[in-house]
C-alpha cells in the first residue's frame, strides 16, 4: 500500500491574519492513515540526508545538521517515558507505540533510498515538488510524506531560505527578516516539522499549534523564543525559573518571597528536578548581586503515592490498516500512543536546616509549574510559573 505526497503543513500564512480573506474549511475530513507517525516499533533505523543551498541561507550546513540532532533529540526526550519517577506506575510507560526512539541515523549524501530527506531552500526541491508545492515561498515549513507502506512512512521535510528570491515571504513590516542567523528559531521550525513526522497533529497552543510558525517571526515574540528555553510539549520543564518576572507579561510568573524564607521577591528562585527524578531542589539566589550563586535552600519531594489528578489526552493517535501485522488489535483500529503529562500530586517541601515539612499541592503540565501551599492561615498560590512565551502570544478575547 501506499499513499503519495500526503501534505502535513504549516502555512507561513500572516497575509490571512492581515487581510480579510475568502472561504476557509476547518477540516471534518477522513484522514485515515494520512496523520499516522511515520516509524512505529516495526522500523528500528530511520536513515535520513540533508540537501543545503547554501546561498539560501544565512547560517551553515554544520549548524543545520547539528540542529537537526538536537531536534530528533528533543522529541526522544519527550516521548522517553515518565516526567516523575512514579512508584513503578505504567500509567503513562503503556500508552506508546514506540514513537521517536528509533536510531536515526545520517548519510552524508543522499543516495535516494532514505527514509527522510531534509532540504533547505527552493534549489534543493525536484520540479514534481515545486510543481505540488505551487509555491514554496508561502511556507516556512512543510512535511511531505511521499509513501506510506506497513506502518512506515518516506518523505521529505523543506524549510524556505531566508535569502535570496526564492526565501520566505515577509508578511509585513513586523516580520523577521533573515531569521535563520537566530539558530533557535530555525530549530525551531525542525522540532514543530518532525513533530509531524512523529504523528504529532496541529494541536492547541504552543510548540505543535496550527499557528505557531505564524507567530514566531513576528518581530517581538521572536525576540523571546531566541531568548527562553525550548518549550516542552508532552512533559512538564524539568527546571522552572522566576528571577526576571517584570520583563515577562503581567500575571505569568509569580512567587510568595517570605513562604521561601527569602528576604524580596526581587531574588531569583529555581526549582530543579533531581538526576533521580524523585524530587525537586529548590534553589536561591540575589538578582542584582553579580556575584550571587545559585543556592540549594530547600527540597520539593512529591508523595508519588498520591497522585490526585492525571491527563488521560494523547499527543499521538495510530489508525491501523486492515492487514497489519505489526500490533495486536482489540476490536478497533485505533490506538493511542504518548500521553501529555498534567499531574496533581501531593507532596513537601523541607528548607535548609530544619525537619519542618510543609505540605504543598503541586500542578504539572507542560506550559506551568504551581504549587499551593499554606501562607498566612490561608490556601495559597506560593509559586506559579507561566510559559512566558503563551503568556506573550495570547490573550483573551
Amino acid at each position: 500500500m501506499k499513499i503519495s505526497f500526503i501534505l502535513l503543513i504549516m502555512i507561513f500564512s500572516f497575509k490571512s491574519i492581515a487581510e480579510p480573506g475568502g472561504w476557509v474549511s476547518s477540516g471534518g475530513e477522513v484522514f485515515q492513515f494520512s496523520k499516522n507517525p511515520w516509524f512505529v516499533k516495526n522500523t528500528k533505523q530511520v536513515y535520513y540526508c540533508v540537501q543545503f543551498s547554501n546561498d539560501e541561507f544565512s547560517t551553515d550546513l554544520t549548524t543545520t545538521k547539528s540542529l537537526i540532532r538536537e531536534s530528533l533529540q528533543y522529541w526522544k526526550n519527550e516521548f522517553s517515558g515518565n516526567f516523575l519517577n512514579l512508584s513503578g506506575s505504567n500509567i503513562f510507560n503503556d500508552l506508546t507505540f514506540e514513537v521517536a526512539n528509533q536510531d536515526f541515523v545520517l548519510n552524508d549524501y543522499c543516495q535516494g533510498s532514505e527514509d527522510l530527506v531534509f532540504k533547505f531552500g527552493y534549489q534543493t526541491l525536484n520540479d514534481e515538488e515545486i510543481k505540488y508545492l505551487e509555491k514554496p515561498s508561502k511556507y516556512l515549513g512543510v512535511t511531505i510524506r511521499k509513501e506510506y507502506d506497513n506502518l512506515k512512512g518516506k518523505g521529505i521535510i523543506f524549510i524556505s531560505g531566508d535569502l535570496g528570491k526564492n526565501s520566505y515571504e515577509l508578511a509585513s513590516e513586523q516580520t523577521v527578516a533573515q531569521a535563520w542567523r537566530y539558530p533557535k528559531l530555525l530549530k525551531y521550525v525542525i522540532i514543530h516539522e518532525l513533530g509531524h513526522v512523529f504523528g504529532v497533529p496541529h494541536t492547541g497552543s504552543g510548540l505543535m499549534s496550527e499557528v505557531f510558525l505564524d507567530q514566531l517571526l513576528f518581530r517581538k515574540i521572536a525576540a523571546l523564543y531566541v531568548r527562553e528555553p525550548i518549550m516542552s510539549f508532552v512533559k512538564p520543564a524539568s527546571e522552572v525559573e522566576i528571577c526576571d518576572s517584570e520583563l515577562f507579561p503581567q500575571g505569568s510568573q509569580s512567587f510568595i518571597a517570605s513562604y521561601f524564607k527569602l528576604d524580596s521577591a526581587n531574588d531569583c528562585l529555581r526549582f530543579q528536578l533531581h538526576d533521580s527524578k524523585d524530587f525537586f531542589e529548590i534553589l536561591a539566589k540575589k538578582k542584582n548581586d553579580t556575584q550571587s550563586l545559585w543556592t540549594k535552600i530547600g527540597q520539593l519531594n512529591i508523595n508519588k503515592s498520591e497522585i490526585t489528578d492525571f491527563s488521560l489526552r494523547p499527543a499521538v493517535f495510530l489508525q491501523l490498516p486492515a492487514n497489519q501485522t505489526v500490533f495486536t488489535t482489540m476490536g478497533t483500529p485505533f490506538k493511542i500512543g504518548p500521553v501529555f503529562q498534567n499531574l496533581k500530586v501531593d507532596g513537601h517541601i523541607t528548607f535548609n536546616g530544619s525537619m519542618k515539612p510543609y505540605s504543598v499541592q503541586v500542578d504539572l503540565s507542560p506550559d506551568a509549574f504551581v504549587l499551593f501551599g499554606i501562607h498566612e492561615n490561608k490556601i495559597r498560590q506560593v509559586f506559579k510559573f507561566g510559559n512566558p512565551l503563551l503568556y506573550t502570544l495570547f490573550s483573551p478575547f
